[in-house]
């Protein structure tokens, strides 16, 4: 039989073991300070910067003893509170720049809040007509515009303002499209 030589090739050294153990339990800890540092991370990118001042007894949930319909009645009572119910005609007509049209504006009487309106032109968002607080159960069947406008059709919105009955503090507002035609 021929040896066979491979050019270049050096014979495998033995590690001690003493070296080898060493060698584990270093990778061994290396590892443990890794995973530990992306727990920290990870429980900190998860931390909201309020949670120190959250109390730490609360539990969440209503106050056990409520039932079921209470609780409904209190998300009822917010949800209409910031509820804004009107009526206004979408496309009133005007005879012309200085008559009267059926704007038809309604504050419905089961709208706990004072209602207000302001009719501005988008194009150029000038206020052409606005009322002054309306009690729940009022309409406006007719007026005439607070701008003399000429022949035409006008794309406008209607914010309706809204005001608590008690001490007529601002609620909100909503907007409706409304085209004003102001025939001659």
């Amino acid at each position: 039989m021929e040896e066979v030589k491979t050019a270049g090739a050096v014979p495998a050294q033995r590690v001690p073991r003493k070296r080898k153990r060493g060698r584990r339990l270093l990778l061994l800890l290396l590892i443990l300070m890794l995973a530990a540092a992306a727990v920290l991370v990870w429980r900190q990118m998860g931390r909201s910067p309020y949670d120190d001042r959250l109390e730490a007894n609360a539990v969440v949930g209503s106050v056990p003893g409520k039932t079921q319909e209470q609780l409904q009645a209190e998300l009822n009572e917010k949800v209409a509170e910031k509820m804004i119910s009107f009526t206004i005609n979408a496309n009133p007509v005007y005879p012309d720049g200085k008559s009267a049209g059926n704007i038809l504006f309604e504050n419905p009487a089961n709208n706990d809040k004072y209602t207000r309106l302001e009719l501005v032109r988008d194009d150029t968002e000038e206020i052409i007509y606005q009322t002054g607080l309306m009690e729940p159960g009022t309409y406006v069947p007719e007026a005439p515009l607070d701008v003399d406008l000429g022949p035409g059709e006008y794309v406008c919105t209607a914010y309706i303002h809204a005001y608590k009955l008690a001490d007529e503090s601002y609620v909100g507002k909503v907007a409706a499209g409304v085209t004003v035609y102001v025939e001659g």
